[in-house]
């Protein structure tokens, strides 16, 4: 092929210098250069936000009595947005491990307050704008003396700060974290997996929170019973959360309920609640050897303080089974619950059943005064200071209007004894 003059006149030199090549070459130096020195900027800003933050994180927190470790302080290309990892947050007083977070982001206006070159803090307004957790696990424990592991944190008072924190529109986002409580004392548990959260502030003390949750399972004794899913919706501050609506599938049953958590540390709790209870399931995590079978309803409410509870309410069934034992349209007036140990205990103020049969022996329209149920190793005991059956009958005779002083009646799969 035979080339132009032009392309011979502009054939550079054997021997020259590339002059295209120089300036292309200075050229991507040049990019690569902005590049970098961009980058290290932003890193820099990130790193620095993010000293700063971990300062005010480990302030504020340990006003409330709590310490916190940060595995490692991580770049992000957002401005103004503080991004953490493999926090440990402990009691301060107890050393015991409350929350672990797999990543923190914490996103600010901080105005003149943040100063990425110096001088860190020197404004006294930082507005929040977003909290992002995820993988967050939540550990609650009652020891063998009945102590929580929140105790021992409090409320900050009132003093002059530094920095005023204005979390005004503040958005709140929790995503794959969990839930973890058990009780040493007696070995009872709760495990809720895939907990998300979304809540915002107002500008006000709390904080509106919606909490929802996949799946878990309450244990007992080597036992579990899964939960199908559990919802939250109400609002929290830094002294309680008020409740305004729970709701709970499980194996043992649904339980609807509002209320309040009065405190933290220690947990007060005052809970309205109804639920559709499966006694079967219920006997088999709490008391397998009862042979206890039948649906229950009740409508009550729970007051309490860290470990010591009331539960008061009305429950009632279409049909019990205990064993042999039938009993059917059951009623019983203001009832308290409880479990201690290995024993579980009911009282309340009369119990009544329509009719109750152990195999052929009937009796009808049956009434105890302040009856005490106990169910312990298979063995459940009725006792109560006062009975009265209306009809009894069984093989060839029968009695009517019958009272009995004292009463009780202890069952045992087919064994009863009734004096």
């Amino acid at each position: 092929m035979t080339r132009t003059s032009a392309e011979a006149n502009t054939r550079e030199p054997r021997g020259g210098f590339p002059v295209k090549r120089l300036f292309r070459a200075a050229g991507l130096l040049l990019i690569a250069g902005s590049l970098v020195g961009l980058g290290l900027v932003f890193y820099l800003r990130s790193a620095r936000f993010n000293e700063a933050a971990v300062g005010l994180l480990v302030s504020k927190l340990g006003e409330y009595g709590l310490r916190v470790e940060v595995g490692r302080l991580a770049f992000t290309f957002h401005p103004q947005t503080a991004r953490l990892e493999r926090l440990k947050i402990f009691n301060e007083k107890s050393g015991q491990l409350i929350t672990t977070v797999d990543r923190l982001d914490v996103a600010a206006d901080v105005g003149g307050a943040l100063r990425p070159w110096g001088r860190p803090w020197v404004s006294k307004t930082v507005r929040l704008r977003e909290v992002r957790l995820e993988g967050l696990e939540f550990h609650l424990s009652l020891d063998d003396k009945g102590d929580s592991n929140l105790a021992g944190l409090r409320v900050p008072t009132a003093r002059p700060r530094t920095i005023d924190i204005d979390h005004t529109g503040l958005e709140l986002k929790l995503t794959r974290s969990r839930l973890r409580f058990r009780d040493e004392r007696t070995g009872f548990a709760i495990e809720l997996d895939g907990l998300t959260a979304k809540g915002r502030s107002d500008g006000q003390s709390g904080l509106d929170l919606v909490v929802s949750g996949a799946e878990g399972a309450f244990g007992f004794g080597g036992r579990r019973a899964p939960i199908g899913r559990v919802e939250v919706e109400g609002r929290a501050d830094q002294s309680g959360m008020a409740i305004t609506n729970f709701r709970l599938d499980s194996a043992l049953g649904e339980l609807e309920a509002r209320g309040s958590l009065r405190s933290w540390a220690p947990l007060g709790y005052e809970i309205d609640f109804r639920t559709a209870a499966s006694l079967s399931e219920v006997a088999r995590l709490f008391a397998p050897e009862a042979e206890l079978t039948g649906s229950a309803s009740c409508e009550g409410r729970i007051n309490g303080a860290g470990s010591e509870f009331t539960l008061t309410g009305r429950p009632h069934a279409a049909m019990v089974s205990i064993g042999r034992a039938r009993l059917e349209q059951v009623e019983l007036e203001r009832t308290v619950l409880r479990q201690t140990g290995d024993r579980l205990e009911l009282e309340s103020g009369e119990a009544r059943a329509g009719r109750i049969s152990i195999g052929s022996l009937l009796m009808d329209r049956a009434s105890v005064s302040r009856p005490r149920v106990s169910i312990r190793r298979g063995w459940t005991q009725i006792d109560s200071p006062h009975g009265v059956i209306s009809a009894v009958e069984w093989p060839g005779s029968s009695l009517n209007g019958l009272e009995l002083k004292p009463l009780r009646a202890e069952f045992r799969g087919s064994q009863y004894r009734v004096r």
